[in-house]
């Protein structure tokens, strides 16, 4: 997320693309810097619900591991469900 001039965006752009996945000019200088702050907000946002399902299920002694099986290829999935839930169940945030 780039917030910056067009052409200063387009000359850094293969120093950029040599280290990031993705990279998108979003519009004048601070405009990257605010998307961040939305991106931030999103993963907040499914962080939270996914703190709360994990404990429910634990308060609830369900099997995490199926639970997680059965949901994250559906709409609630999401990259923190795939990749840190088993830190999550094993309190390690």
């Amino acid at each position: 997320m780039y917030g910056g001039d067009e052409a200063t965006f387009t000359a850094t752009r293969p120093t950029i693309d040599a280290y990031a996945r993705a990279c998108e000019l979003i519009g004048p200088t601070g405009s990257g810097q605010l998307a961040k702050m939305m991106n931030q907000i999103c993963i907040a946002g499914v962080l939270q619900g996914l703190s709360e399902a994990i404990n429910l299920g634990q308060k609830y002694a369900i099997d995490i591991q199926k639970v997680i099986g059965a949901i994250s290829n559906g709409a609630a999935g999401s990259w923190q469900m795939e990749n840190i839930w088993k830190t999550m169940i094993a309190g390690q945030f």
